[in-house]
């Protein structure tokens, strides 16, 4: 005699299949395979032109294949799901447009210790820069206690004008006045805004990979005419003049030296000094800060509002002192060296070697949620893509190193 749990096995089974027998199109079930769309495609509710089309699906996207279907034509198409503006979305695309990918890169991934809703954006990246390495950072914590670590009220900020969903409305004084955590201009960022910048799932893409690029020295990895490539239209694209010492140096030799000396990627110090001064300087990268002329801090180093100053003239104060990292910085070569020191010494040699350790301290088991280099929760990949940006194509097609962390008790999704 059948139990209940049977019969009902068998209904569902049946019901599909009669179901099947009345679609104008057969489908046949796949093992789980991943693919990387070749062009610009409609990804549409089935397989045919005939259906409409969800959205389109650009060159590079990751998707996952759950089965192949036959259309009425005889054409191949499969059904695949993948992640769009930010949703969850499943449909079909013609088959000729998607590039399955290699078992050898997905053995690579499985035996690295990543998910499977990793892979799909790591074989599309896979599949346009080959030598491309991806390395699984198992961090030991849940999901759950690591956004609980980083929505502690003012660990995490976005600008006062975002959308509000980004800010923690709840983070309000007596008034009902939202609170300014960094001057008045930066406020607490959601729980909603944290889960999303922290899932890496998010930025398994071109270019918000680079938020996980290895920032730790490389030999030999580097040149001159990158380094210059990256700094190009700003105002170290060219020589300078120490006002102390008088002596003429380039930019981009001074940021090698600097990258070799402290043990710090030379493209991650350009690209550092190029988000935090912009293409033509602040006061800080100038020494022009009023008081303090003649101290220079390309990283804007110690720069942030106290009650007793602004963030530049706190970043001035931090270069003027003696002591540690070579200071005071009375010229360009003394803050771009010390200041790459700074970077090396306090947090790649430390295990926070990529921008978003930097950003969601992790990785650094003695201080994790705390020593964060910035609080502005969406610096990762604002940074990511002005890296991927500065790079040459000659640095792209060469073997770079991302260091991707997982988390215990993931969403089952990359969190929208």
């Amino acid at each position: 005699m059948k139990t209940m749990r049977q019969k009902l096995s068998f209904g569902c089974a049946l019901l599909f299949v009669c179901a099947a027998l009345l679609l104008p199109f057969s489908v046949r079930a796949e093992e789980k395979k991943w693919g990387t769309i070749n062009a610009t495609v409609n990804f549409r509710e089935g397989p045919g032109t005939e259906y409409a089309s969800i959205v389109k699906l650009a060159a590079g996207d990751g998707v996952y294949i759950l089965a192949e279907a036959t259309a009425a034509n005889g054409k191949l198409w499969y059904q695949v799901e993948c992640t769009k503006n930010g949703q969850q979305l499943s449909g079909y695309v013609f088959a000729e447009y998607v590039t399955v990918g290699s078992e050898d890169f997905t053995a690579y991934l499985r035996a690295q210790g990543f998910p499977e809703t990793y892979y799909a954006g790591l074989i599309a990246l896979h599949t346009q820069y080959p030598s491309w390495q991806f390395r699984a950072v198992q961090t030991g914590l849940t999901w759950a206690e690591v956004i609980a670590g980083e929505t502690v009220v003012g660990r995490n900020m976005v600008y006062y004008t975002s959308n509000s969903a980004y800010i923690d409305l709840t983070d309000v004084d007596e008034n009902g006045k939202q609170i300014g955590r960094d001057g008045y201009s930066w406020v607490t960022a959601s729980r909603a805004a944290v889960e999303y910048y922290m899932d890496p799932r998010n930025f398994l893409n071109d270019p918000g990979i680079f938020m996980f690029e290895s920032l730790s020295y490389t030999e030999g990895a580097y040149t001159e005419s990158g380094v210059s490539a990256i700094l190009k239209n700003t105002f170290m694209a060219g020589e300078y003049t120490c006002p102390d010492t008088k002596e003429g140096k380039s930019y981009p030799t001074t940021f090698l030296e600097a990258g070799q000396a402290s043990g710090v990627s030379p493209y991650h110090l350009a690209s550092r000094a190029k988000q935090e001064q912009g293409s033509k300087g602040n006061a800080l990268g100038k020494g022009t800060v009023a008081g303090y002329e003649g101290y220079y801090n390309f990283f804007n180093i110690g720069a942030f509002a106290t009650s007793t100053g602004g963030a530049t003239l706190n970043g001035a104060k931090y270069a003027s002192k003696s002591g540690s990292y070579g200071r005071p910085w009375t010229n360009q070569y003394k803050a771009i060296c010390g200041g790459a020191k700074f970077l090396g010494s306090s947090y790649i040699n430390k295990g926070q070697d990529t921008i978003y350790f930097q950003k969601f301290n992790v990785a650094n088991g003695a201080n994790l949620y705390n020593h964060q280099y910035m609080s502005n929760v969406k610096a990762p990949a604002s940074e990511a893509s002005i890296m991927k940006k500065a790079y040459t194509q000659e640095i792209l097609q060469g073997t770079l190193i991302f260091k991707i962390p997982v988390y215990r008790d993931m969403p089952a999704q990359a969190v929208p």
